[in-house]
């Protein structure tokens, strides 16, 4: 022990180290206390001034912008971190996230759980606003700092070891803003609200869900967003529910931009539904099932278009399932009701067409290497359309076509992607006439590029009204249809490479056809049926077993300009060479009956004998009660004519070569007339075989008197027409008779037409009309249908002028062929000798055959001339006249002699000299004195006697020349000779022989010209 312990100063005993221990005990206590008091005090009023600062010079110095931050405060005896308005600015200066405060409080756990425990964190009224610049880059990858460099080997960063038992952000609010758009949009959600409980990054085998989280949002437009489910980090996955309710449509669909190819204007979607997420590796494990899905009330429109062409009332999926792993999609029931369709169609194309999507370019072959995704399957067992709408409008044809059905009702039965069976289909569609139309059945889709669907359907169309398809009539005929409607019923099949076949039949019942520019029907009928109609698209191929025309009428009109109504309307309106041809003018006293070519003929192609054959057969047409009327309007009063009852049937109708089909019908016109057609031809190539004869009886030619009056001059009182004709066409070659017989035909009054020909009508009549009355003329022809100049109406109307104007020309030679008579021309003609009456013995036997000739065409009658030859008879009867005087001057002049013969008297210029004085002094009473004579020519010898006799007789003969009425009796004695031959030998009824003057003759030899009148 030592001495301070035994006896040293008390004040260093051990009452006097107690208190000094304590001291030091207090002084530590209060050192700790002042260093956590300071620690306490700075982090109360001094850390949350430098955790600002040193935040808001981290975010300038990694972001280069200026952040906000109001206040900062810190509690550090609850370990709880407030901070207040906080503001991050993009680029442009506008707020990018942001909130108004910020609490976060750390569970003391932390200390001896190795990770960062927080036991809440909560934010209100939190900001983002994501922005999609013009160069396509997201301005919250602003955010994300640069990655620091890894050494090489380095192990990779663990995760951050972070669990948070609550988390709550309210009152949040989102900017979603695209300003790579042409037109820049931004929108907004607001009332964002999200909760998430019991959170944690490292696995836990307690936890049997995950952490719970709760998420609701709200737009500005009300749409609404909730979600509710577990949420894992290690390993991440996910379950829950979640329902949007309430979305626009056209607001999502404008974030898509231009990569959408449709722009929606409006729609509101709603989707309820649960679904199971999780993250092995990289690999996602996804599957969501809708409950209901539903888009209502959308419209849609299409890039540049300023209406809405698509509609919707609700289109909803039910009971769908989506499987992210095994790529498959199953829809439960699809129903799409009330879709409205406005569609067109004009010179671009169809309007929906835009509504397509952009052609993309198939991307590179990335290599061998890479791996394909799993193809996608898709199920869909029952989609429906109820209640729909299509409204169409076919823009191309001169006048709009609008075509619309409502309600249209479809139904599609177990669609599937890939395609693994048909597909059931039936559909129904009332169009707005009230008629329906119906099919049913199953159809194939094709699998690869290059298909085509294949199917097979029950179809049926009742009672579609033929009137709204007026304008493509119009496109290949000026015909408007009044009334008319369309049925079928029958079976469609889709066959491979596009193929289409339709089995059944058809009619058309009431049908109206009428011609718009002469207001009047053009073809009518009750109905036509077509039985049995097999047709296949390609190669085109039809099959008609029979088609029936009940109280079909069809009317041909021949209009004021010379066109057929049917020609001018077949002719497309508008199209080159519908112009009408107008009727050749016609001159004063030119003829109308013209035989030649009003314009220079067109070739007509020749049909080779391989050309491809018309796909068309059909077994028989059969006609029933049927009529057909004929009006031509280019005459006045207007001609008209009808063929009633026209019943019987054409069989065996066949575009193959060498078919012929067999033609038999019979009808009346105007009810007492019989008609009858019959014989075969080749329907599609009539050119190369037609073997037709038309047969018309007994009908009366009152009727055309219109035509009488106008081209012949003379209207008809009375007559028949019969009518045989017989057209055989073999290889294009023609051989066509024409027997016409016409009956007791008798020509009225005369009209004054400036159309007549100027012919003598008349006589023709009576010069073909024979002693019963009859008019028999046959008219055949023959020619070549391949010569570009061969037309058979033409020709025929040519040989029928020829004819004509051959008996109005010559009409003797017709005669002469009665009676055999050779040339008949020259019974016209009878000779005389000058001075002569009696014919001679020749002429009169042509008298006697012109005689015979004339009882058989007792309507002739014949004109007489007295012919007057004034050059030839004048000289012949003044030298008769003058021998006459002669011969009674003998007596005196050898009186008392024996008077010689005249002959001889004029033979002897001694004897002539003494009669020629007797009658100088008998006829002008006195002596004659010759003048002295001149005195001979030298050689020449001067007969006194000779040279008198020349002086008397030139001063004797012109007292005793013929005059005009000499010549006048001659040429009369001459007419009444012949018509004593004619009456006397040939027993011609005198009635029928006139006597008429007629000019002198100018010179020989004199020919006595009859006419027949």
């Amino acid at each position: 022990m030592s001495e301070a312990g035994v006896g040293g100063d008390p004040s260093t005993g051990p009452e006097t180290r107690a208190p000094s221990r304590l001291r030091g005990w207090l002084i530590g206590i209060g050192a700790v206390v002042l260093v956590l008091g300071g620690l306490i005090a700075f982090g109360f009023w001094g850390a949350p001034g430098v955790i600002r600062a040193q935040a808001l010079k981290a975010l300038e110095t990694t972001y280069h912008r200026k952040a906000r931050l109001d206040q900062v405060r810190l509690n550090p005896l609850k370990l709880r971190l407030e901070a207040d308005g906080f503001s991050l600015p993009d680029r442009d200066g506008r707020p990018m996230i942001g909130f108004e405060r910020l609490v976060v409080s750390v569970s003391p756990t932390s200390i001896w759980r190795g990770r960062l425990a927080l036991s809440e964190v909560a934010i209100d009224h939190p900001m983002v606003r994501a922005v999609r610049r013009a160069d396509g880059r997201i301005n919250l990858a602003d955010l994300v700092p640069p990655a620091r460099p890894r050494p090489p080997g380095a192990a990779a960063d663990k995760p951050f070891k972070l669990s948070i038992a609550h988390f709550h952000l309210g009152g949040g609010e989102a900017i979603l803003a695209d300003q790579q758009r042409p037109d820049p949009i931004e929108r907004r959600l607001s009332r964002i609200a999200f909760s998430l409980n019991d959170f944690s990054t490292v696995a836990d085998p307690t936890a049997r869900d995950g952490a719970g989280f709760s998420l609701t949002a709200r737009s500005d437009r009300g749409e609404g967003i909730e979600w509710r489910g577990d949420l894992g980090i290690a390993p991440v996955a996910s379950n829950g529910r979640f329902r949007f309710s309430g979305w626009q449509a056209a607001p999502l669909a404008a974030l898509a931009g231009a990569d959408l190819p449709v722009r929606v204007m409006a729609g509101r979607i709603d989707v309820s539904g649960a679904y199971r997420f999780a993250l092995a590796g990289r690999k996602p494990a996804l599957t969501v099932d809708i409950d209901q899905a539903a888009l209502r009330d959308a419209a849609f429109r299409a890039p540049g278009a300023d209406a809405d062409w698509v509609k919707l009332a609700a289109l909803e999926v039910s009971d769908a399932h989506l499987d992210l792993a095994r790529t498959d999609v199953r829809l439960g029931h699809v129903v799409a009701t009330g879709p409205d369709l406005t569609a067109w169609l004009d010179r671009s194309g169809i309007n929906l067409a835009r509504f397509a999507p952009r052609s993309a370019k198939a991307p590179e072959d990335a290599g061998a290497s890479a791996t394909k995704p799993s193809p996608w399957t898709l199920e869909a067992p029952d989609i429906r359309v109820a209640q729909g709408r299509v409204a169409f409008e076919d823009r191309t044809a001169r006048e709009t076509v609008a075509l619309g059905a409502k309600p249209i009702d479809i139904a599609v039965e177990g669609f599937a992607y890939p395609l693994a069976a048909p597909l059931k289909i039936s559909a129904s569609a009332t169009l707005d006439d009230g008629s329906t139309v119906t099919a049913a059945g199953a159809v194939t889709l094709p699998t690869g590029a290059g298909g085509s669907p294949t199917g097979e359907f029950d179809i049926m169309a009742d009672s579609v009204d033929l009137t709204r398809f007026q304008p493509y009539v119009r496109r290949a005929a000026n015909l408007r249809i009044a009334t008319g409607e369309l049925s079928a019923k029958g079976h469609l099949s889709l066959r491979d490479k596009g193929v289409v076949a339709y089995r059944g039949g058809a009619r058309i019942d009431d049908l109206e056809a009428i011609d718009p520019v002469l207001k009047s029907d053009l073809v009518t009928w009750d109905r036509l049926a077509l039985n049995d109609i097999a047709v296949v698209s390609n190669p085109l191929d039809v099959k008609v077993r029979q088609v029936v025309a009940t109280t079909a009428y069809a009317r041909v009109v021949l209009e004021q300009n010379y066109d057929v109504n049917i020609r001018t309307v077949l002719e497309t309106p508008g199209a080159e060479g519908s112009t009408p041809v107008a009727a050749p003018a016609v001159g004063a006293g030119q003829a109308r009956l013209d035989f030649k070519p009003v314009s220079k003929p067109t070739p007509r192609p020749r049909s080779a004998a391989g050309s491809k054959p018309a796909p068309v057969q059909i077994g028989q047409v059969l006609i029933q009660n049927g009529r057909m009327d004929f009006t031509d309007l280019t005459v006045a009063p207007h001609f008209s004519a009808g063929i009633l009852a026209l019943n019987g049937t054409i069989t065996g109708l066949s575009g193959r070569p060498g078919s012929k089909a067999v033609v038999d019908l019979k009808g009346a016109v105007d009810r007492y007339a019989p008609v009858t057609i019959s014989g075969a031809l080749n329907p599609f190539d009539a050119m190369r075989f037609t073997d037709i004869r038309m047969n018309f009886q007994n009908m009366e030619l009152t009727s055309f008197s219109p035509y009488s009056g106008k081209f012949a001059g003379y209207r008809i009182d009375k007559g028949k027409l019969n009518v045989d004709l017989h057209y055989l066409i073999n290889d294009l070659k023609l051989d066509a008779t024409h027997h016409v017989v016409i009956d007791q035909l008798q020509l009225g009054d005369k009209v004054d037409s400036a159309d007549a020909v100027k012919l003598p009508v008349k006589l023709i009549v009576a010069l073909l009309k024979d002693r019963n009355g009859v008019i028999d003329l046959p008219i055949d022809i023959s020619g070549s249908l391949d010569d570009p100049k061969f037309k058979v109406w033409p020709v025929i109307w040519k040989v029928v002028g020829n004819l004509f104007e051959k008996i109005a020309t010559a009409p003797f030679s017709l005669l002469g062929k009665l009676v055999g008579g050779g040339d008949g021309e020259a019974m016209s003609h009878i000779r005389f000798e000058p001075g002569v009456a009696p014919p001679p013995q020749a002429e009169r036997a042509k008298l006697v055959s012109l005689a015979k000739a004339l009882t058989e065409r007792p309507a002739l009658n014949l004109e007489i001339p007295m012919t007057e030859a004034p050059d030839l008879d004048g000289p012949v009867l003044s030298e008769a006249r003058y021998r006459q005087v002669l011969a009674g001057a003998l007596k005196v002049a050898f009186k008392g002699d024996k008077t010689p013969a005249l002959e001889t008297v004029l033979a002897a210029p001694k004897l002539k000299r003494r009669l020629l004085e007797a009658l100088y002094r008998q006829s002008l009473g006195q002596k004659p004195v010759p003048p002295k004579s001149e005195a001979p020519t030298p050689g020449r010898k001067l007969d006194p006697d000779q040279a008198a006799n020349d002086w008397m007789e030139a001063a004797l003969r012109p007292r005793f020349a013929v005059g005009e009425t000499e010549i006048k009796r001659l040429a009369q004695a001459r007419a009444e000779a012949v018509e004593a031959v004619l009456i006397d030998e040939g027993k011609i009824d005198p009635k029928r022989l006139f006597v008429v003057t007629a000019a002198p003759l100018a010179q020989g030899p004199i020919d006595m010209t009859l006419a027949l009148r």
